[in-house]
């Protein structure tokens, strides 16, 4: 049977256009492949730090949507793989705001447990301090009387020079915190959460969303972590002492300079695993 030209043309269009639609398909589910996998390993060290309120539960049934979407785009079917992505995203987004959420709790906790102690070293430890005066003139050790009472020691002296150094992380680390606050509560949100349909690009901004606030939070949480470190900045020799250890094992879990609660804080801002340092711990304190 002879084929006209016409009929050969259209059969050829349709075939280029089924073609351009399965390159069309296979890039975007790549896409979304890669973009996935990579927000999937940023978090499991959230996880694995933080499990509580059910994030390892959700986690885990996400991880198997993930393998449930990855085999059928391995097998080629991008269509079905795309969509099962995108329910999958859409979960990673209500876990990923909820992963926020702590992060700022903790934020706003840890930078106000350091908040009083800085406060009163700015105000007491000034230029015009009452103490200061004692240290500007030559000291004679027979005769002479250091201004030290229980609340201020030799230990506190460095509030001196440290003054503004405190000063600075303080005002860095809740100017951190509001702008993940803002982020959080950006109106914007809002509006896109209620869109009748959520595309894949609106889910995935929630996503990109979720993960700068945890970045952000991150460095608030650093901030005043490295307050609590300057404030017990005497306590240095004698830890490294205490656990036998160098400056090159120095890891977050030995530092008793930082209060007990926030270690998790600390070891997950360098990405290390707290369950993994607490194991180290306990094998130094054998």
């Amino acid at each position: 049977m002879l084929i006209s030209k016409k009929t050969g043309f259209i059969i050829l269009l349709l075939l280029f256009s089924i073609n351009i639609h399965s390159k069309s398909a296979y890039y975007k589910t790549r896409e979304v492949y890669t973009f996935t996998l990579n927000i999937m390993r940023e978090i499991d060290t959230v996880i694995k730090n933080f499990p509580g309120n059910g994030n390892k539960d959700d986690f885990d049934k996400i991880k198997i949507q993930f393998q449930d979407a990855g085999e059928t785009y391995f097998g080629q079917d991008f269509v079905s793989a795309y969509e099962k992505f995108k329910t999958l995203n859409d979960n990673l987004s209500q876990l990923l705001k909820k992963l926020a959420k702590l992060y700022l709790d903790r934020s706003k906790m840890i930078l106000d447990s350091a908040s009083k102690d800085s406060f009163n070293i700015l105000i007491e430890y000034g230029p015009n301090s009452s103490y200061l005066p004692y240290f500007n003139k030559p000291y004679d050790p027979l005769r002479g009387i250091k201004p030290y009472t229980k609340d201020f020691t030799e230990k506190e002296y460095h509030y001196f020079f440290d003054r503004e150094i405190i000063k600075s992380y303080l005002e860095h680390g809740y100017k951190k915190y509001q702008h993940s606050k803002d982020l959080f509560n950006d109106p914007e949100l809002e509006v896109l959460k209620n869109r009748k349909v959520r595309t894949m690009k609106i889910i995935n901004y929630f996503i990109k969303r979720y993960m700068d606030i945890i970045s952000s939070c991150r460095q608030a949480k650093q901030y005043g972590i490295e307050i609590h470190k300057i404030l017990r900045i005497h306590m240095l020799g004698d830890i490294l002492s205490k656990y036998n250890i160098t400056n090159k094992m120095f890891t977050p879990i030995y530092d008793d300079r930082i209060p007990k609660d926030f270690k998790v804080d600390a070891v997950d801002n360098i990405k290390l695993l707290y369950t993994v340092e607490l194991q180290r711990l306990e094998k130094v304190n054998k």
